[in-house]
């Protein structure tokens, strides 16, 4: 599920739970409300198992097609789908224990079976011919070496620490900690 975590003056919105159609719809209005109002940086915190790959592409066009300088901080597990909508933004930010996993990438629930209306032209092989389509988006992506872990994460699924992440250039560094709180003084026992 997608939290519906909307802080429209702080220019905040979240994408938290797995992807699914019934959501996305909700992350995109989101985005462009805050693209129609103005074009100041926009932050999207991600925590997702991951979800349906059709899905998470239309917060993919979104994101490109904004004005507004996307941050994406990854915090807790960003997953499959989720590793691609983070990839999309301009700045990618990770949390010092959050984790990147490049696992269940290619779920297009459906396509195993027999096409939706309005695949025909796709062929007698839809399920290749959308692959093909998608890992040609995936080339989009701001990082090469995120698109080709994507591209290979069929394959060989592999999940990356906040700082193997940064080193691989999956994200453009850990997230900052906030200024840390002043330690507690010493209880003072009186006899």
């Amino acid at each position: 599920m997608i939290s519906p975590f909307f802080d429209y003056e702080g220019r905040v919105v979240s994408l938290l739970g797995r992807i699914d159609s019934s959501h996305i719809d909700v992350l995109a209005d989101q985005l462009l409300r805050l693209e129609t109002e103005s074009d100041e940086p926009i932050t999207l915190y991600i925590s997702s198992t991951g979800g349906n790959l059709i899905d998470a592409l239309k917060i993919v066009d979104v994101m490109s097609t904004l004005q507004s300088h996307v941050t994406a901080i990854a915090m807790g597990l960003v997953q499959g789908a989720g590793v691609l909508i983070f990839a999309t933004a301009a700045e990618r930010l990770i949390l010092p224990n959050a984790l990147l996993a490049t696992t269940g990438l290619w779920t297009m629930p459906g396509l195993e079976l027999a096409p939706p209306s309005g695949f025909g032209s796709l062929g007698s092989h839809p399920r290749e011919t959308l692959r093909t389509h998608l890992e040609a988006q995936v080339d989009q992506l701001s990082s090469p070496i995120l698109a080709r872990l994507v591209r290979e994460a069929a394959g060989s699924p592999r999940l990356f620490t906040a700082e193997q992440a940064v080193a691989l250039h999956l994200a453009d560094a850990i997230a900052p900690r906030r200024k840390s709180i002043e330690e507690p003084k010493p209880i003072r026992h009186v006899r």
